[in-house]
């Protein structure tokens, strides 16, 4: 190596020298089966099952899609499940009728989803809400699922 400053830099950024057997394999969500889950959560919302329509949002997330606005289509599907859910039902009941039925997964992506909608202009109306689902979610799951929503390379 007799010249350093000719290393290329840029070829050893992490997205470029990520090993195959990191990437997840996921299998592509469309957007159909976006508007259809969507669909039944809102039938269990509309039959007075806020556990089920949660669980429907946050069972299939879209990790990989054909375009972002179904990413984006989901997150507000989540969103309205998520202030229905807080409107139909006290506070204090969000962790033992709600966040404690979830399985692990289900608690991890709430945590992206509820980062996500923190950064949107819906969101950040409607802050307080998502603020009392953090607060719950973490007093749950505590700060594993923080950790593993900053270090999963899929995203919501």
């Amino acid at each position: 190596m007799n010249n350093w400053r000719d290393i290329d830099i840029d070829a050893l950024e992490g997205e470029y020298m990520t090993p195959e057997e990191l990437v997840p394999n996921i299998p592509p969500v469309s957007a159909a089966q976006v508007s259809q889950s969507a669909q039944e959560a809102k039938q269990a919302m509309a039959s007075g099952q806020w556990l089920q329509a949660l669980q429907v949002v946050l069972s299939n997330p879209p990790y990989v899609t054909d375009s972002p606005q179904v990413k984006e289509q989901h997150a507000q599907t989540v969103f309205d499940v998520l202030v229905a859910v807080r409107n139909n039902s006290g506070p204090q009941d969000l962790g033992p009728k709600f966040i404690q039925q979830l399985t692990p997964d289900q608690q991890d992506t709430l945590i992206k989803y509820l980062y996500k909608n923190m950064s949107t202009p819906y969101g950040a109306k409607q802050g307080g809400v998502l603020l009392a689902w953090f607060e719950k979610t973490i007093e749950i799951t505590g700060v594993g699922s923080i950790v593993r929503f900053m270090s999963d390379r899929r995203t919501v």
